[in-house]
């Protein structure tokens, strides 16, 4: 199956300050890096304090700037109504995605939406990611809930947001705390909120989530009629000398498309304003308002250079500052040290202190602290529109451009000091590359053609922002894919090695790729294609067009099939491999959409047409028919589980025929694969180890224990096999190494396939009985080791798989040396064999302390770090720590209090609901207090019996 869900990091949080500052938050977390630097910071919402009418009308796009809030909210009454019925709606845990081109108007909208709330009684935080945000304010921002009807935050920005980083926001104690919690996710594109979305499903934590889109203005009717007047007057009274506002109209292009942005009518109506402030003719399209406020941007610049003569201490000329503005439009903001070495980099001829000071009185710190230097020029649209202008060989005539522009932005982006800045600078190159052609010809594309790990490196939000460029070459995209499958490896089906917060990103390059290759590309080609798209999609959670693309890519294959069976064409090896795949992929898909009647279908019709395919041409068509077999059990299988999820118990009769159909074609799926890897071993044998896995599991299903204990054991032998030769499949030995073991216990437990072993009674085979338990503690040692050595390597990846393999086996080596069934056995056969029993309590029992104390500690800093995840976790953990130490009657202080911590734990997740955790974590609260004397007995006996019961 493809989207396999990854844990969250581990991070620790020191807190420290030498020579210099540290930040805190009150009644928040703060996730960080190792070494020190937050992944984000959490400000209190604030509105812009007012700003002086002359310092905004010398540079009037000042007044564009939502956060300054200059123009009063018009114009999204529907969109702002939809926005407060949500904060206000039951859920207390609730999630949007707001999105729309940059300039419809979302920042406002927000702000208008945290105004609501704060009158409201709402605590309002803004979410800032850290290469938005250098330094960390000093001291700390108080965030406590006291009192407050909510929590709502705000995340500017969102689709720039890592994947991971946004996920370590929702794991922040303040959204879990006894008020609504509403969190507004900002950006231009809708891309990486499936994946989003899907990882907040799986927290389980009954988190509304929803998205609203902002649509362009209406071309036709009042809206931006009204829209215009509201934003001019608003303009108007920060110039002195309007009486009669009302007397500026809107220009006569005012319902054509360019004006459709919220944004873009504001634009108008400053221009109009500014313009008769000054006695000039305002512009009549889009193009010339964005030529006229920059145009007054370098007004600005001249006349404080000019100013300098008067005892202004302004140094820079205004040729100088625009090169300045350019550079620091695509840096971002960063910490003064850091902008002083990127202008003395880039502008050597001028001393970077005064330039850093002067381009700092133009473009003031916007942080809440004013730490921040090179601050951009906003709104960004304005700024997207500025950089092109920059660049030669744009058609305005009127703008002059500056040739020193071509080279910086490729020295930017390819210096090891300055490559933090590709996030944001990739992905504005490529916002104005879409609008400005010139921009990508001569500076975005020959840059990602001749270095495309830039884009890597900027992250997924620029791989879609590049993706999205409507006029990009096709050259451009290959060579940035190229790039992405170079890193990570290009066909990787084993299970994707692309970083999650590629994932999106990655899938919208693939996707366009199919897009453009299309026209003239062969039926093989398109069908290749498409299969990538849609594992890739799949892998960043889109689900739906996951399904659409594995579609496309099944039905080319399948007509290639067709032609080579009515002697119309040939068929590569390649390509009936990837037939095999994208057979494999498709029914995946179509599950992951919530489409399971036409994974059924399509599961069967598989297997029928391949069965034929391969009775005129087994040698080609023996591994499609082979995947859909074993596709087709996966789906019946699966059937069943939601049946009995549903239902509690599938009907007997319909479970056991299901079963059956399932075994049947797994059997052969299992023999078509022993064929194929006889005829080629290095091709098939990990499909082979899979569904040996597979049947293993699903002979467990069947309760047929004997057989599906020899099955786990030939698949964990091929997996060690298929491990030695490619080191990915290390994860897939640790996990069926784990499930052999648990195959093993279960043996023990089921007098069918063990009945000497476990029947003391009969007349115990020890000999037998001893050669389990050294399988399973071997097996269980092996697994633990392996992951020890996947966390080793990969500690985010595998710490929560490396806990449950040692909590799992101090429990196998626990129950083997002194639980059920072997209990009686154990203690008489210590007593008569002195030496076993010495290795059972010392030897096996301080290695069972280990494991049981190791998972522990681990599942401790998980549950810290995102207790929303592992709380139910460590609690567990906790409760099979304090099992094991009751049972070995050893380290019983420890036990008690880690009972006591499992029975808190679990009475706060699960406070007015029955539950069989709570109702076991009293017993073994019980067992230790024996232990203890008893003294409590009657107290925890009281709360258990006070607890909810399950209706009978």
């Amino acid at each position: 199956m493809i989207g396999e869900e990854e844990p969250p990091q581990v991070v620790r949080q020191e807190v420290r300050a030498e020579g210099g500052h540290a930040y805190g938050a009150v009644g928040a977390d703060i996730h960080v890096f190792g070494d020190g630097t937050p992944l984000y910071l959490l400000f209190e919402h604030r509105r812009a304090a007012e700003r002086d009418p002359g310092w905004l009308r010398a540079q009037p796009s000042r007044m564009l700037d939502a956060r300054a809030g200059l123009v009063g909210f018009t114009g999204r009454d529907g969109e702002f109504g939809d926005l407060v019925s949500w904060l206000n709606a039951e859920p207390g845990f609730a999630v949007r995605w707001l999105h729309g081109e940059g300039g419809q108007g979302k920042t406002r909208l927000a702000n208008e939406l945290a105004a609501a709330a704060l009158a409201a009684g709402w605590k309002v935080v803004d979410a800032v990611h850290r290469t938005d945000a250098h330094p960390p304010a000093p001291g700390g921002q108080d965030l406590r809930l006291a009192g407050k009807n909510g929590v709502l935050v705000l995340v500017d920005y969102a689709d720039r947001w890592p994947l991971s980083d946004l996920s370590w926001l929702f794991h922040n104690r303040l959204l879990r705390q006894r008020v609504p919690a509403r969190v507004l996710l900002i950006g231009r594109s809708v891309r990486g909120w499936p994946a989003l979305r899907g990882k907040l499903d799986r927290l389980r934590e009954n988190i509304d989530t929803s998205d609203q889109h902002l649509a362009p203005l209406p071309e036709d009717g009042p809206a931006r009629d009204r829209m215009f007047t509201a934003a001019r007057d608003s303009f108007a009274r920060h110039y002195p000398a309007f009486g009669r506002p009302d007397l500026i109209g809107p220009p006569e292009s005012l319902g054509r498309p360019d004006f459709g942005l919220t944004l873009a009518v504001h634009m108008a109506a400053l221009v109009a304003v500014d313009a008769a402030a000054r006695g000039r003719r305002p512009p009549g399209d889009m193009i010339g308002c964005t030529v006229y406020l920059l145009d007054r941007e370098h007004e600005n610049w001249r006349q404080l250079y000019e100013n300098a003569d008067g005892g202004l201490d302004f140094r820079t000329d205004d040729r100088t500052m625009a090169r300045a503005v350019f550079t620091a439009t695509l840096a971002g903001p960063v910490d003064r040290q850091t902008a002083g070495g990127i202008l003395a980099r880039f502008i050597p001829e001028v001393p970077a202190e005064q330039l850093l000071a002067d381009h700092t009185v133009c473009y003031p710190p916007a942080d809440p602290e004013r730490g921040n230097r090179l601050e951009p020029l906003l709104p960004d649209r304005l700024a997207e529109d500025f950089v092109a202008l920059s660049v030669p060989g744009h058609p305005v005539t009127g703008y002059q451009p500056d040739p020193w522009t071509t080279a910086v932005p490729a020295a930017l982006l390819t210096s090891p000091e300055t490559g933090s800045c590709a996030p944001r600078a990739v992905a504005l190159l490529a916002a104005a590359a879409d609008r400005w052609p010139h921009l990508g010809d001569t500076v975005l594309y020959p840059l990602l053609r001749t270095r495309p790990d830039v884009a890597v490196d900027a992250g997924g939000s620029a791989l879609a922002a590049i993706a999205r460029i409507t006029a990009i070459d096709l050259s451009v995209i290959t060579a940035v894919e190229s790039a992405v499958e170079a890193r990570f490896g290009d066909r990787t089906f084993v299970g994707d090695r692309t970083p999650a917060d590629l994932g999106a990103g990655f899938a919208a390059i693939t996707g366009r790729h199919a897009g453009l290759a299309a026209p003239g590309a062969s039926d093989a080609e398109r069908a290749w294609l498409h299969l990538k798209t849609s594992r890739r999609l799949g892998v960043a959670g889109e689900a739906a067009e996951a399904a659409e693309f594995s579609g496309l890519a099944v039905e080319h294959y399948l007509s290639l099939a067709h032609r080579e069976l009515t002697g119309s064409g040939r068929i590569s090896g390649d390509e009936l491999s990837a037939l095999a795949e994208a057979v494999n992929n498709h029914p995946a898909c179509l599950a992951a959409a919530g489409r399971w009647a036409e994974a059924g279908e399509f599961s069967a019709d598989a297997v029928a047409i391949f069965g034929e395919l391969t009775e005129l041409d087994r040698a080609n068509y023996l591994p499609c028919f082979a995947q859909a077999l074993n596709n087709r059990a996966l789906f019946l299988a699966k059937s069943v589980e939601l049946v009995e999820e549903r239902d509690g118990r599938a009907d007997p009769v319909t479970r056991a025929e299901w079963l059956e159909q399932v075994l049947d074609h797994g059997a052969g799926a299992l023999e078509c694969y022993r064929e194929l890897v006889g005829s080629d071993r290095e091709a098939h044998r990990h499909r082979l180890a899979a569904v040996q896995s597979n049947w293993a599991g699903w002979l467990g299903q069947a309760e047929l224990w004997k057989d599906a204990l020899e099955a786990s054991a030939a698949a964990t032998a091929r997996y060690e096999e298929v491990a030695e030769a490619d080191p990915a499949y290390r994860r897939h030995l640790a996990r069926e190494l784990t499930r052999h073991a648990d195959f093993l216990m279960q043996a023990g437990y089921h007098p069918d396939p063990w009945a000497a072993v476990v029947d003391a009674d009969a007349g115990q085979d020890t000999q037998a009985r001893r050669a389990w338990e050294a399988e399973v503690v071997a097996v269980s040692r092996r697994a633990v080791t392996v992951f020890r050595e996947l966390a080793e390597a990969e500690p985010f990846a595998y710490l929560p798989d490396l806990s449950t393999a040692l909590q799992r086996t101090s429990f196998r080596l626990t129950e083997v040396g002194c639980g059920a069934p072997w209990a009686a056995v154990w203690e008489s056969e210590a007593a008569a064999n002195p030496v076993w029993g010495t290795w059972m309590r010392q030897e096996c029992g301080a290695e069972v302390l280990e494991f049981s104390r190791h998972a522990a500690d681990i599942v401790g800093e998980l549950a810290e770090a995102a207790p929303a995840v592992y709380r139910e976790e460590l609690a567990l953990t906790l409760n099979g720590f304090a099992w094991i130490r009751a049972t070995l009657h050893t380290e019983i202080e420890e036990a008690w209090a880690a009972a006591g911590r499992a029975v808190q734990i679990f009475e706060e997740l699960y406070r007015d609901r029955p539950s069989t955790l709570v109702n076991a974590a009293y017993s073994v609260l019980l067992q230790v207090d024996g232990l203890r004397g008893g003294a409590e007995h009657d107290r925890i006996f009281h709360a258990l019996a006070s607890r909810p019961r399950s209706p009978r």
